[in-house]
């Protein structure tokens, strides 16, 4: 198959235990125009030989294993798919998560039925329980890829993840992960992707089960100043004119405070020296004028930063008690 409709891609590291699951629901699809690059990032668990144990009970054509033992990043990883990819369309899928079995034909038809270059989904969170929870849905919405991108840093409608949409392969002309930014490179190239893009079409169905995982990277670490500042700034390049506009500027400062408050609320769980010299200085980094701006934009993150520069306690409490309610954490 040498031009297959669409190239999914899935870096593996650490996930020996899940990896065929999710490979298993990219063969449950219901296009099967596909093809499966599976790349195995130096994991130092026995992912390679689950693999390949499997490939080699179940030899599928479409699936293809690059078995590197060098581990260089999820970034990296991604990009060396996106260099062997051969298919018109380009998809992600995490090694600990799965598609439902219509992502693929969902998400094609409505990127033909409305000309999009860009189609996301809704994710579905699976937590630690394995019990499974729909995100809520809206109607569909076309929107341009301006519009998309602006949406996505003020964290309307636009998820920054790469995983949960479909993608034309022309996009990534030009448009790598970040191999210098380690939190937050989603969002990094989603950004790129949308401000590239003419269209984008938010479907209105959940086709993405997405791992809540404490342990994994995500909510097991706690985000650097440094790294938060890096991600910031590579936003801002990206921006470039779009920064002297009132909407721009607004978007720009939606998504500091949200990068901010991401990484306080994991130091805020974190009880080392480091945690709360990353707290302090998050708190500083979030300004009141910054504050003040987004209050039209977003009120629910306008809310979140007052209560977070008043009284880290109290907000730490809120914080603990919306997890707990929402993702069973």
């Amino acid at each position: 198959m040498d031009s297959p409709r669409t190239s999914i891609i899935m870096p593996v590291y650490k996930t020996a235990h899940r990896v065929i699951s999710s490979i298993e629901s990219v063969l449950a699809q219901t296009d099967p125009d596909f093809e499966l690059l599976v790349i195995n990032d130096g994991s130092p668990d026995d992912s390679a030989q689950v693999i390949n144990r499997f490939l080699e009970e179940n030899p599928d054509p479409r699936v293809r294993f690059f078995n590197r033992t060098e581990n260089r990043g999820v970034s990296a990883t991604r990009n060396q798919g996106l260099d062997e990819a051969r298919g018109e369309w380009i998809a992600f899928l995490d090694s600990d998560d799965k598609y439902r079995p219509q992502f693929l034909e969902k998400l094609h038809g409505y990127a033909q039925r409305h000309s999009a270059q860009i189609v996301t989904s809704v994710l579905s969170i699976v937590k630690p329980d394995g019990s499974v929870t729909d995100r809520p849905v809206s109607a569909l919405e076309e929107m341009s890829g301006d519009d998309a991108a602006l949406r996505l840093l003020k964290g309307q409608g636009v998820t920054p993840y790469v995983a949960d949409k479909l993608v034309r392969a022309d996009l990534f002309e030009g448009v790598r992960f970040p191999s210098d930014i380690h939190r937050g490179e989603d969002a990094l190239t989603t950004l790129a992707l949308c401000l590239k893009a003419e269209k984008l079409v938010s479907a209105p169905e959940v086709q993405y089960e997405y791992l809540m995982d404490t342990g994994g990277l995500t909510w097991g670490q706690v985000t650097s100043v440094d790294e938060s500042l890096r991600l910031m700034e590579a936003q801002k390049q990206l921006l470039g004119e779009k920064m002297q506009t009132l909407k721009g500027r607004r978007a720009f400062d939606t998504s500091w405070i949200i990068t901010f408050l991401n990484s306080s609320q994991q130091a805020l769980f974190n009880n080392t020296a480091e945690g709360k010299q990353t707290l302090q200085r998050n708190r500083e980094l979030i300004t009141w004028k910054q504050i003040f701006n987004i209050r039209s934009v977003n009120l629910m993150f306008f809310g979140a930063a007052t209560l977070l520069k008043v009284s880290p306690t109290l907000y730490r409490r809120v914080y603990g008690l919306y997890i707990k309610r929402t993702y069973g954490l």
